[in-house]
């Protein structure tokens, strides 16, 4: 029995979710229905999640999955509906992401904050009276004077809470607490820590 809730495996018949404490038993006779991609509770004639869009499976797919009921979005799912998700759950603390889930938005954040360097890089080359627009100085702890591209800075600023929510989903989803976030103070391995726990499978630490 998977629950809607943080995506652990329980064992059938219980009343309660080992990992986060959700009612189960609702689950165990089918009176409630749970948005597979975001774990949102949803009407049973319901087609699209009313909190994330997405398609909700018929009945005749749902009996292909042994009444299994998963948070997490599906293979066929494109990456771009999967960013979506990412702007939609932007303070959805308490629910779990997948691997896929976290990971695809990091790249595309990744990839937007490098077209825009390389937009601003071409910009300032071309019209050199622009640097004083895009670009701001910022003074190191040595006195050493840096420019910072105020654009990167403001997607940053856009991108922070939503990935931070994302975060703790996949936390969550991959068995550990929401706290280990906080590894990433330590510097270097901290980092190297909190990307392993990020990478895994589903449930993983509730198994080891």
């Amino acid at each position: 029995m998977i629950c809607p809730k943080c995506g652990s495996e329980n064992a059938d018949g219980s009343k309660f979710c080992m990992n986060c404490g959700e009612n189960l038993e609702n689950i165990q006779d089918n009176s409630v229905k749970y948005c597979p991609y975001c774990g949102t509770q949803v009407e049973e004639n319901d087609i699209f999640c009313p909190s994330c869009g997405a398609k909700l499976q018929t009945n005749s797919n749902a009996s292909n999955t042994n009444g299994a009921t998963s948070s997490h979005l599906s293979d066929n799912k494109s990456i771009w509906f999967t960013y979506s998700l990412f702007w939609k759950r932007i303070v959805d603390f308490k629910g779990t992401s997948s691997v896929r889930e976290f990971w695809f938005p990091v790249l595309i954040n990744f990839s937007i904050n490098m077209i825009i360097l390389i937009i601003e890089t071409i910009l300032i080359s071309a019209f050199p009276s622009l640097k004083n627009i895009l670009e701001y100085p910022t003074t190191s702890i040595y006195g050493e004077v840096t420019y910072s591209s105020l654009l990167m800075q403001i997607f940053s600023i856009a991108i922070f809470l939503p990935s931070l929510a994302n975060g703790i989903r996949r936390l969550r989803d991959a068995g550990k607490s929401p706290y280990a976030y906080f590894y990433i103070l330590i510097p270097i391995v901290g980092s190297i820590m909190l990307i392993v726990f990020l990478s895994r499978k589903t449930g993983y630490y509730n198994h080891h």
